[in-house]
């Protein structure tokens, strides 16, 4: 849905319907290449029957450090890692799939998180169905710090005039 608004809007502006290579373009734009301010440069993933342990490495603003999280899954371990750093997260929605056939395929994992009280979706790309799900989220945090940017600036400019 938050994605057919932003292709809708678009559609509209410009008068008619989008060729797939502008689709591809977009949706790249708006989840593919917001890889800042937090990047997941590694995780260590441990599960049991007591549960799911992460121990990640992230990158912010150019400094690294090590989270740690538990819960009941690899995403839920990694969501109370990020709320350690006053994240406020929560999973509202989780789909997956293959990008193709064989054993080579790349996976998409798509999380729909409640960040900051904002509903967001997170997309990640990778090998590894566990790490694309990780992108995931941390993608859905990176675009919740574009999208507070971007309604600070907006009610700046409000407050400028």
């Amino acid at each position: 849905m938050e994605f057919s608004h932003t292709v809708q809007a678009i559609a509209d502006a410009e008068g008619g319907e989008l060729p797939a290579e502008r689709l591809y373009q977009l949706f790249s734009d708006n989840y593919l290449s917001v890889a800042e301010p937090y990047e997941l440069l590694s995780y260590r993933h441990e599960a049991s029957d007591a549960g799911d342990r992460i121990a990640a490495t992230l990158r912010f603003e150019g400094k690294e450090f090590d989270v740690e999280g538990s819960g009941n899954g690899p995403i839920a371990a990694l969501t109370h890692a990020l709320g350690s750093l006053g994240i406020e997260l929560g999973v509202l929605d989780y789909h997956e799939h293959a990008l193709g056939g064989g054993e080579d395929a790349s996976a998409a994992a798509y999380v729909e998180a409640d960040v900051g009280g904002e509903s967001l979706w997170g997309v990640g790309i990778h090998s590894s169905i566990v790490t694309a799900s990780l992108r995931a989220v941390v993608n859905a945090v990176n675009r919740g710090v574009l999208s507070r940017q971007r309604q600070a600036a907006v009610l700046q400019e409000f407050g400028a005039r």
